[in-house]
């Protein structure tokens, strides 16, 4: 629908809402209010409950889009990212970022606006990535998905729980990111046995060189958690304290194309020992030579048990499942990395 968006822009402060600027074209978006209720059960009413009483509040939700070339540093941000910019070398308009990891619990937060109609919408308070989704299938758009744990939302226009006060209006006319960019499309990805990872040190990139690579992975899922904990106070406010993060994973599975048979794969699980993955999205052009890039490093992956492919009675193509876990690499100290060249100047 024409007025089914969902509107960002970072925050400052956790707590502090910023009127949304950038609109995405999305698949889907939904959202919990979150509100808990307090069961009492007073004298006088037999067997029945009495009376339910507000409680705390959680909110919570999904949201579910193409991932594209420009734009989409902001929501990395809010999933646990620091970003170091640069511009790409030689060029005028194009810049690279490299994101790595925070070491803090506290992650940076957006404000956001779901609008459902010209009139209907909601406000979202300082919404924060818990787990991002990345789904890559040969030949087809990539889809990410970000599930998100917030401080607060508000009907637009109506009013706020955590201080009483007013939600913004709803956004009349929202700028949406480019719309002539074509979102990113899967066809490959390389897993790198023996390979050598390094990190610069000034634009917090990953490199790997040399090394056995391997690119017959006919789908990919990497999904990577923060598992949050929204934190309660002793206050009159009912909303989150804070969102921290707790312990990260990333993990992914993939079905890898055995239609000509090997054991690499199956070797390589059985002696326990670790390998690179890196996914690399190219995109339309930003500037002569300069191509829109999206490209994810997990370093280290430990692999968890496989199998060859089943033996059955048709000529099918055979493929084999995959599933590893990503572990801190033991010479840069880092678990994943991503590199964004895009044309935005900051985030």
């Amino acid at each position: 629908m024409a007025d089914e968006h969902v509107i960002i822009s970072p925050e400052t402060t956790f707590g502090t809402f910023v009127t949304p600027a950038l609109a995405f074209p999305i698949m889907k978006a939904s959202h919990a209010v979150g509100r808990e209720y307090i069961d009492r059960r007073y004298s006088g009413s037999a067997r029945a409950l009495a009376k339910r009483y507000q409680g705390s509040k959680s909110p919570s939700g999904s949201i579910e889009t193409d991932l594209f070339p420009d734009e989409m540093g902001n929501w990395f941000e809010a999933a646990g990212f620091v970003i170091t910019t640069s511009q790409d070398v030689g060029a005028t308009t194009a810049y690279e970022h490299g994101l790595l990891l925070s070491t803090s619990s506290l992650l940076s937060s957006l404000s956001a606006q779901i609008k459902r109609s010209a009139s209907v919408a909601t406000n979202i308070l300082s919404m924060i990535m818990d787990k991002v989704t990345l789904k890559c299938a040969k030949g087809e758009v990539v889809m990410v998905t970000f599930d998100f744990l917030a401080k607060d939302e508000a009907p637009a226009g109506g009013t706020w729980d955590h201080d009483g006060g007013a939600s913004d209006a709803v956004i009349a006319t929202p700028t949406y990111i480019s719309a002539s960019l074509v979102p990113y499309r899967y066809f490959d990805a390389a897993l790198i046995l023996g390979g050598t990872v390094s990190l610069d040190g000034t634009t917090k990139q990953m490199s790997i060189s040399g090394g056995t690579t391997l690119s017959n992975i006919e789908s990919l899922e990497i999904t990577i958690e923060n598992n949050l904990e929204q934190a309660h106070f002793l206050t009159a406010d009912p909303t989150a304290g804070q969102i921290p993060a707790q312990d990260f994973n990333a993990a992914i599975q993939m079905d890898v194309d055995q239609s000509t048979l090997v054991a690499t794969y199956y070797n390589h699980v059985r002696g326990g020992t670790n390998a690179a993955l890196q996914l690399t999205l190219t995109g339309p052009e930003i500037e002569a030579g300069h191509d829109y890039m999206f490209e994810l490093t997990l370093p280290s992956l430990s692999f968890d048990e496989a199998d060859y492919p089943e033996v059955s009675g048709d000529q099918s193509r055979r493929v084999q499942k995959v599933q590893a876990s990503a572990i801190v690499h033991t010479t840069i100290d880092e678990a994943i990395g991503i590199t964004i060249r895009d044309s935005q100047a900051s985030y």
